[in-house]
């Protein structure tokens, strides 16, 4: 692999003679005909949270839940915890993960065995490692649309050809699996779904998705499922894990959203596809090499404790969503939202304005609250903004918004 700066053309010739249109289709083809990666265009979401996450007063479009400290963690499990913490040698931990953390997430799933557990810095290389891996130029890919757009952009970056499968913002963000197999062609490889879905907050009936795991048999396909919301759930509309219904698929999981416990930065995923597993592990050697050793600590006490952690996360979600139900009923004219079927985010429909953004950056000078908009997820053709439930601020922010927009109607 070969890692190019797509822009260097332009740098060298601002304006390219006919002889450099003829380098630049060059350039183009030897992108498709060999395995190199082009340098991602910036990353829309994280650049506008660099921007304004750590600035803007009141936050309420995070996909996070609300965390706990240290100190709370370890009191979680007694006076030991501290003792053993502390005493923690800062050294290099098991490439694979640490092996009691493996067993620990092993345990949340019917059919895994720590061997077919990969534990890494988070479920953002997780994605990027499984992308590497899996797929090829010339390889195509389905996506789950909306999703966090690093499911579809770093595929873009190795060539790979990429179909959207469009979930209906008219219909509670449901898909159509006729659509799915409409998109799949002789180059599929890999199909990608996000369940409970960020930015919108889907989860998909379980008849639905045991057909999407049958397709995905049916047609040989890898599966990669982005469980990172999964556990904020009523019981009774869970799905299984992927990796359980299907030797194909990969369960991605992470510290940072249904737990809390962004600030870890530990993830994982899960999958009994061995030749796959096996590509990953040789990768992680030229990215992360292995993750800190008290992330691991730390993470495998939230695990003994994750019921508790958990719930605690969704009785905030569930409130909050009363909460901001009735908020947005009081603004019909201007506000419109399916209420999520899961998971700690909405995305919701600005009605009658030019622009999201504009509308965003209006909400920060004015109030100070941030909202994320829909562009952040290549939504461009309506006005929509992603809200995050999750946090124990949102009452008082919702009161801080309300009152703006009665101000500036």
């Amino acid at each position: 692999m070969i890692c190019i700066n797509p822009s260097w053309p332009n740098l060298l010739y601002p304006n390219p003679p006919q002889k450099y249109e003829l380098l630049q289709d060059y350039y183009s083809k030897f992108l498709v005909s060999h395995r190199v990666m082009k340098l991602p265009e910036d990353f829309p979401l994280e650049r506008y949270f660099a921007e304004h996450e750590f600035t803007a007063p009141h936050l309420l479009c995070c996909s996070d839940c609300e965390t706990i400290t240290v100190q709370e963690l370890l009191q979680k499990s007694g006076d030991k915890a501290l003792q053993e913490f502390l005493q923690i040698p800062l050294m290099y931990s098991e490439s694979l993960g640490d092996p009691d953390l493996r067993k620990d997430i092993a345990a949340l799933y019917e059919t895994i065995d720590p061997s077919q557990v990969l534990v890494d810095a988070g479920a953002a290389i997780c994605i990027y490692s499984i992308i590497t891996a899996a797929l090829q130029p010339g390889d195509h890919l389905i996506v789950q649309f909306p999703c966090y757009t690093s499911l579809t952009d770093l595929a873009k970056s190795y060539n790979i050809e990429i179909s959207l499968w469009n979930a209906d913002p008219d219909n509670n963000w449901n898909m159509d699996l006729n659509d799915l197999e409409q998109l799949i062609k002789d180059n599929t490889k890999m199909v990608i779904v996000n369940s409970p879905n960020n930015p919108t907050g889907y989860l998909m009936e379980k008849e639905q998705f045991n057909s999407l795991i049958e397709i995905c048999k049916k047609h040989k396909l890898l599966f990669l499922s982005d469980e990172v919301y999964r556990g904020l759930e009523n019981d009774d509309i869970r799905l299984p894990a992927a990796c359980d219904l299907y030797e194909n698929a990969i369960s991605l999981g992470v510290m940072s959203k249904s737990y809390g416990l962004a600030g870890l930065r530990l993830g994982w995923f899960a999958t009994r596809c061995k030749w796959l597993y096996n590509k990953v592990v040789s990768f992680k050697d030229y990215t992360t090499i292995c993750v800190a050793r008290p992330s691991e600590y730390l993470s495998r006490i939230a695990l003994t404790h994750g019921k508790e952690i958990i719930q605690r996360n969704t009785d905030i979600v569930q409130e909050n969503i009363k909460i901001f139900d009735e908020f947005v009923n009081n603004h019909t004219d201007l506000l419109r939202w399916n209420i999520p079927r899961a998971g700690p985010v909405g995305f919701m429909e600005i009605l009658n304005v030019s622009s999201a953004n504009e509308f965003c950056e209006k909400l920060i000078a004015g109030c100070g609250v941030l909202l994320a908009p829909g562009s952040m997820f290549h939504v461009h053709d309506r006005n929509f903004v992603r809200v995050g439930l999750g946090r124990k601020s949102l009452p008082q922010v919702v009161k801080i918004l309300n009152q703006y927009l009665n101000e500036h109607k």
